[in-house]
């Protein structure tokens, strides 16, 4: 039986209820019922409610969806638009998980600005969720390591 049939079922009863009810009786125990026939249906409602709401949740948060490819090495989330690295489980905006980041097969002519960037880019391990996620650079001034972790979104200086 699904919840609709559940709520259903308790408002036939409620009708049944009110038709015992004497109006002249304020206390009657007939009144108590169907206070608590409201609140059962109310109940059901909110949960069905909550129900949606968390297959929502898990909907943007827990499935993947594919980025959306710009350029070379250029990802948008697939929901705010906002850039994304090749990578990242997760939008850093909207939370969006993100899926498969997929290359077009475009050759490029000239030098190859990926292998200029990764080279200058560095990974190590996010020290809050423990991914080897985290891309960033270290500073020339103090070799400290600047990075956004692609896991969880954690920002790290040190």
């Amino acid at each position: 039986m699904d919840y609709k049939e559940i709520i259903s079922q308790l408002q036939d009863l409620k009708k049944n209820s009110e038709s015992f009810l004497d109006k002249n009786e304020p206390d009657s125990v007939w009144n108590n019922d169907i206070k608590a026939l409201d609140e059962a249906m109310d109940i059901i409602n909110d949960y069905s409610a909550m129900a949606k709401q968390y297959r929502a949740s898990v909907t943007r948060y827990e499935t993947a969806k594919d980025v959306i490819r710009c350029g070379m090495g250029t990802y948008q989330c697939p929901d705010c638009r906002n850039r994304v690295f090749f990578g990242n489980e997760h939008c850093r905006r909207c939370g969006r998980k993100l899926g498969r980041h997929q290359h077009d097969g475009r050759q490029r002519q000239g030098k190859d600005v990926r292998k200029k960037a990764e080279s200058q880019n560095e990974t190590i391990d996010c020290p809050k969720c423990g991914q080897h996620a985290m891309t960033g650079r270290r500073a020339k001034n103090n070799g400290h390591f600047h990075g956004v972790c692609a896991g969880c979104g954690a920002k790290v200086i040190g």
